[in-house]
């Protein structure tokens, strides 16, 4: 399977806690979120979260810092918060969020009228 590794995670970050460890059957496997330490390899990891609920990670996003998973069929659910430094970088982050939120939107009602 293809992998491309997002950037975000942090090396030496702390491990988060999970409120129910018994929920992270082999269910959630392909789900699992992989803090790692590079961008070439999926397995070189720091930690792996599992998606239950209540379970939280946290960490600052840098030019030393990547996350992946192994591919996963289903609806993802997330919350993601972005704290800006400046003006500047959020007007940036909040126009290249537009055009993504757009250029996404015209591939679904394409997809949607190629399926009628």
């Amino acid at each position: 399977a293809a992998f491309s590794p997002r950037r975000g995670s942090p090396p030496n970050c702390p491990l988060p806690e999970t409120a129910a460890p018994h929920e992270t059957a082999d269910l959630f496997l392909g789900g699992r979120l992989r803090l790692l330490r590079g961008p070439d390899d999926l397995n070189d990891m720091i930690a792996e979260v599992p998606p239950v609920l209540g379970t939280l990670v946290a960490f600052r996003r840098s030019a030393r810092s990547f996350h992946g998973h192994e591919p996963f069929v289903g609806v993802r659910r997330y919350v993601m918060l972005n704290y800006m430094a400046n003006t500047f970088v959020a007007k940036k982050e909040l126009l290249r969020h537009a055009v993504s939120a757009r250029v996404k939107r015209g591939f679904a009602i394409a997809g949607e009228t190629a399926h009628a």
